[in-house]
């Protein structure tokens, strides 16, 4: 070890015991008044496996418990003019990988986009930014924060 020459391997197993896991997901989307449009999505996953017995299996479901979303947008506010505007939240959960265990945190994004059609140019311009609130969030451990995102599209 003190001269460096040594290899590092991970071992992939599974495991002998019982392992229960559930999830679902719904989704609703409706158009509410005139041509605005509200939709919402529901997630739920849940594992259970007693690592007590077993310490030195990790599962690895790295998953949220619970993630929501929700909607509102109108493709037609103005002539040639919409926007839609969403929220997602996830619980924290359990990551296990074989670079490095932990938690990650529960998070809130709000994304947001405006679009403009030029019907004589039969094309479309997109904006829009994704994590408006700025706060850097994670969805793997041992990678980067996910920050402020913007975009724009023309097609």
């Amino acid at each position: 070890l003190a001269n460096g020459n040594t290899r590092v391997f991970q071992l992939y197993t599974n495991t002998a015991l019982e392992i229960e896991s559930l999830g679902f997901g719904i989704g609703l989307s409706r158009k509410v008044y005139k041509d605005f449009e509200i939709g919402a999505n529901y997630n739920y996953a849940e594992f259970k496996f007693d690592q007590s017995k077993d310490p030195s299996f990790e599962a690895g479901f790295n998953t949220p418990k619970h993630r929501v979303k929700a909607s509102i947008g109108n493709e037609k506010l103005f002539p040639n003019f919409g926007f839609n505007v969403s929220g997602r939240w996830n619980s924290e959960y359990l990551w296990q990988s074989s670079f490095a265990d932990g938690t990650i945190e529960a998070a809130t994004v709000i994304d947001a986009q405006l679009n403009y059609n030029f019907p004589s140019l039969k094309s479309t311009l997109k904006i829009g930014a994704s994590n408006i609130g700025g706060k850097e969030y994670g969805q793997v451990l041992g990678a980067g924060l996910i920050g402020q995102q913007y975009f724009a599209s023309w097609t």
